[in-house]
C-alpha cells in the first residue's frame, strides 16, 4: 500500500506542514510519496531528502527576521523584486545539490509557466531548481528559466496538487491545504519612506519603499503588497475547492492558520503548533482508516 502526502501553497503559513509531518512521525505513520507546490514543494523536498520533522523545524525556527534577509534580501529589477541567488543557495545548501531521483521517496513538485499558464510538473532533476521554481511567488520572484519555459509559483494553477498522487497510483492521500485568505484587520503600511531616499537612486528609492511596506501598522486601508498577496490567496483558495470537487482527497488537514501572512516566517514555532493541534485531533481516524484498507 502506497501512502502519499500533498502539501499546499501559502507562504509562511505552510509552515504548519511541518507540525502534521511532526505528528506523523510520532505515530510511526510513514509516508510513501509526497507532492508539494511553493512552501509545500519545500517542505516536501527537505522531508523527501531525508530530514526528520524536527530538522526541518529546527531549520525553520532559525529564519528569524534578523536573518530573514539573508534569504529574501531585495534586488529589484524588471522582472523582480527579490534575489532570487540567495534562495536558490539556501535551497541547495539544504538540499545538498541533490536530484529528486536521487532522494529518500518519490517527490514531485508543481510550478506554473506564467507565460502560458502551463502546469510544468518536475519528477526529476535539480532539487533546488524544482523547489525554487514552484515558491518564486511572481513579482517578488523572478520566474525560473527551465527548459522553454519560465516557472513561478505553483500555486497559481495548482495549489494542493492531488492530481499528481492520483496519476502514480497512490493508495490512500492525504491534503494539507493552507491557503486559506487572512482574515485579519491587521495590514502594514508605507512609514518614513522620505526620511530614508534623499541620497539615494531611483532604484534605490523603489527598493527602500518595498522594504518599508512591511512595518506593521493599525492602519486597516490595503497598500499594493497585501492587495497583491491577498489577490493570490483568494485565488488559490476558489482554486482549491474547484479542485477538491474534482480530486477528493482521503483526508483532508486543514490548519487554523488565518491569523498569518504570507511572509510570516518570523512566526515560525506558532504556525508550526497549528498544525500539530489539527493533526493530534484526527491521527487517530487517519490511522483507524489506513487500517482497513
Amino acid at each position: 500500500m502506497k501512502i502519499g502526502i500533498a502539501l499546499g501553497s501559502g507562504g509562511a503559513k505552510g509552515l504548519a506542514h511541518i507540525g502534521v509531518l511532526k505528528v506523523f512521525e510520532k505515530y510511526s505513520l510513514k509516508i510513501d510519496i509526497i507532492s508539494g507546490t511553493s512552501i509545500g514543494a519545500v517542505i516536501g523536498g527537505l522531508y523527501s531528502a531525508g530530514m526528520t520533522a524536527n530538522e526541518i523545524e529546527e531549520l525553520a525556527l532559525s529564519i528569524s527576521k534578523k536573518n530573514i534577509k539573508d534569504v529574501f534580501s531585495t534586488k529589484l529589477s524588471m522582472q523582480g523584486i527579490l534575489n532570487q541567488n540567495k534562495a536558490i543557495d539556501f535551497l541547495e545548501s539544504a538540499f545538498n545539490k541533490r536530484k529528486i531521483e536521487e532522494l529518500s521517496r518519490p517527490f514531485i513538485s508543481v510550478a506554473t509557466d506564467i507565460m502560458t499558464g502551463e502546469e510544468v510538473v518536475f519528477k526529476k532533476g535539480e532539487l533546488s531548481k524544482a523547489v525554487m521554481a514552484s515558491a518564486s511567488i511572481p513579482v517578488f520572484f523572478p520566474p525560473v528559466k527551465y527548459k522553454n519555459h519560465y516557472l513561478n509559483d505553483g500555486g497559481l494553477v495548482n495549489p494542493v496538487p492531488i492530481k499528481q498522487l492520483m496519476e502514480e497510483g497512490t493508495d490512500f492521500i492525504i491534503a494539507v491545504d493552507v491557503s486559506k485568505p487572512v482574515k485579519t484587520k491587521s495590514s502594514v503600511k508605507i512609514k518614513n519612506v522620505e526620511e530614508h531616499m534623499d541620497n539615494k537612486g531611483f532604484m534605490d528609492k523603489i527598493t527602500t519603499m518595498f522594504l518599508n511596506m512591511f512595518e506593521k501598522e493599525k492602519d486597516d486601508e490595503p497598500n499594493i503588497i497585501k492587495v497583491f498577496l491577498n489577490s493570490i490567496d483568494i485565488m488559490e483558495e476558489q482554486i482549491v475547492k474547484k479542485n477538491l470537487r474534482v480530486y477528493p482527497p482521503d483526508i483532508l488537514i486543514s490548519p487554523d492558520i488565518q491569523e498569518f501572512k504570507t511572509f510570516d516566517f518570523d512566526r515560525a514555532e506558532e504556525i508550526i503548533k497549528k498544525g500539530e493541534i489539527v493533526t493530534e485531533k484526527i491521527i487517530d481516524y487517519i490511522l483507524y482508516r489506513i487500517e482497513l484498507l
